[in-house]
């Protein structure tokens, strides 16, 4: 059984919520392209998108082609 690393950082847990499947599940719906994952990242090199205890990763709006929200707990 793989243990779960718990992100700690608020980058940290944007990673982990990316990475961990959520972007892979909207490119999976075509909900997003399948560059998208990356322009999330992209975006958060160019500013944290964390708001004290949430954050709102997002990437860039080409690579959507159906808007949707997506809450990780």
């Amino acid at each position: 059984k793989k243990e779960l690393k718990m992100p700690k950082t608020k980058f940290e847990a944007i990673v982990f919520t990316v990475d961990g499947g959520s972007c892979d599940e909207l490119h999976k719906h075509h909900y997003v392209s399948e560059n998208y994952k990356e322009s999330v990242f992209r975006r958060e090199k160019i500013m944290a998108t964390d708001l004290e205890n949430i954050a709102i990763p997002h990437g860039s709006e080409k690579e959507i082609i159906k808007s949707k929200i997506v809450i990780a707990t």
